[in-house]
This record gives C-alpha cells, sequence and structure tokens, in this order.
C-alpha cells in the first residue's frame, strides 16, 4: 500500500471515529491516547475473530488457525524443538508464531492478550494466569576445562567463593533464585560479567572468563565435545522450574489446546499437562 493511500485511510478512521490517532513531532509519529485505545481494542476483536474461526474450524474436525507462543530463550532451544516439530507435523494448518523474550514481557503480553502460550523458568503466581508445570532443569556448576575446579566430579557450592563468576542480570528469574541460595549457602560469588542470555554466559565461560552456574541441558553439547566442564553439587540440589503459562479464565483456542496436550505428552517423566 502506497503512502498516500494511508493517509487517506488513516482521515476516514479519524473522521469515522472523531478523533486523531496519530500525533506528530517533528519526525517522530506516535499514537494518540484514541489512537492506543483504537489500536487495542481492534487487536482484541480480531483476535476474537481469529478464536472463533479456529473454532468453527475444530466442529469439523480441521485444527487450524493462528497460534502465538513467547518463551525464554532456554526453554524455546533446548525444551521447546522436539515439540514444535511434532506439533507441525500433526497439525499442519496451524500458524505457529514462536517469539524469544524475557519473563516480565512474557507476563505483559499474556495478560494484554497478545499472546496464548507463555513459557517460563521460575514461575509466579498471578490471579489472572494459570501455571502449567511441565518440567523441572537441574543446574550445574560450568567452568573452562583448565579451570581449577574443573577436575572435581562434584564440590559443595561455597567453593566457588572467590572465582570469578559470570551471571545473569539482576532481573532474570535465574538469577534472583540463585542470589537466594547464594545468601543461604553463604556463598561470596565474585561477580565480573552480567547478561541477559544463557549462550552469551555460555560463551564467556567458555573464553575462560570465569564460571557460572547453568541448566545442564542447555551445556551438554559443549561439555561433550570438550568446551566446558560440568560439576555438580554435593551438598544442594538445584532444580529450575519450567512452566507453561496461560490465562485462568479464558478457554484456549483448539491450536493452543492440542499444544498443550502434546506438550504433556512429550514429556514422558512428568504427568500430561492439565489445562482444564
Amino acid at each position: 500500500m502506497t503512502q498516500p493511500a494511508i493517509s487517506q485511510k488513516l482521515k476516514r478512521l479519524e473522521a469515522e471515529f472523531g478523533a486523531s490517532l496519530l500525533a506528530r513531532s517533528g519526525k517522530r509519529i506516535e499514537l494518540t491516547k484514541a489512537g492506543k485505545l483504537l489500536y487495542e481494542e481492534s487487536r482484541k476483536i480480531f483476535n476474537a475473530y481469529q478464536g472463533l474461526r479456529s473454532r468453527l474450524k475444530s466442529l469439523a474436525g480441521v485444527v487450524q488457525g493462528t497460534l502465538k507462543i513467547a518463551t525464554i530463550y532456554s526453554i524455546g532451544l533446548y525444551e521447546l524443538n522436539p515439540c514444535l516439530k511434532h506439533f507441525l507435523k500433526k497439525f499442519p494448518a496451524v500458524d505457529l508464531d514462536v517469539s524469544f523474550s524475557h519473563s516480565p514481557k512474557i507476563y505483559q503480553d499474556l495478560l494484554e492478550r497478545r499472546i496464548e502460550i507463555g513459557f517460563v523458568a521460575y514461575p509466579k503466581e498471578h490471579s489472572r494466569l494459570k501455571i502449567l508445570p511441565f518440567k523441572n532443569d537441574n543446574l550445574i556448576l560450568v567452568t573452562p576445562p583448565r579451570h581449577p575446579l574443573a577436575r572435581h566430579k562434584q564440590i559443595k557450592i561455597n567453593k566457588i567463593s572467590g572465582f570469578e563468576f559470570i551471571g545473569f542480570k539482576k532481573d532474570i528469574p535465574t538469577r534472583v533464585a540463585l542470589d537466594k541460595i547464594f545468601k543461604k549457602y553463604h556463598v561470596e560469588a565474585k561477580v565480573k560479567l552480567e547478561f541477559d542470555n544463557i549462550e552469551t554466559v555460555k560463551q564467556a565461560v567458555e573464553i575462560g572468563a570465569g564460571i557460572s552456574i547453568l541448566p545442564s541441558v542447555t551445556v551438554k553439547k559443549e561439555i561433550d565435545h570438550g568446551l566446558l566442564k560440568g560439576v555438580h553439587f554435593s551438598n544442594v540440589r538445584l532444580p529450575r522450574p519450567l512452566a507453561a503459562i496461560i490465562r485462568r479464565t479464558e478457554p484456549l483456542s483448539p491450536p493452543a489446546e492440542n499444544f498443550i496436550k502434546e506438550l504433556g505428552s512429550a514429556q514422558t517423566q512428568t504427568k500430561p499437562l492439565d489445562a482444564r
């Protein structure tokens, strides 16, 4: 669509609703309060239409429609891939939209109906959201191959005190959980660098910048190839709970309902998820 055509449609909308929808300041263009309201309500109408269309199709035995999912990086990269592939093979008519995000935004996007399912670690209770636990990761110490702690199979967690540590940023749930563990076991972590995702933390450990504590599933490949060493803790277990989260009072669309079922079936060591 050309710029003149867009401008013309915008003028028609503003005339119809009797309000300015865009505010211009120099080169910047922003939605006005009326524009934001129109956008949010239009998105709700569009989502409702898509949901209705999907449910009507499901009556005929066809699962189709758009399913929007947001996940933190570690779950998306290491936990969901097999389920995503199996789901798309089983339900090829579903348009699957998966985005990578951070936990606070995932909760916000769920509450604002931008997504239908979110995946987070250390899920937080919320009156409008329902938590569907599906797996626990195990956190382990990760070191460069030549690090003094790399020769151990197990150590007590306070033995990492004084070593340079590569951590997550303070608002990341795994960092929040580790800070509590460090306080409980009197660990004095010498935090050298902080990042917001596991991949960057791994790379920093690989080049010898320090040690870290990461989910074992995320470092299995690097450990197998000798790029990193994994060390378990002898005096504490560090499970990292993972969960899907959905809106509590709204029925799931057929694609979302079937995705939750497939996810539950894929977890052979845990009970299937129940989104009822």
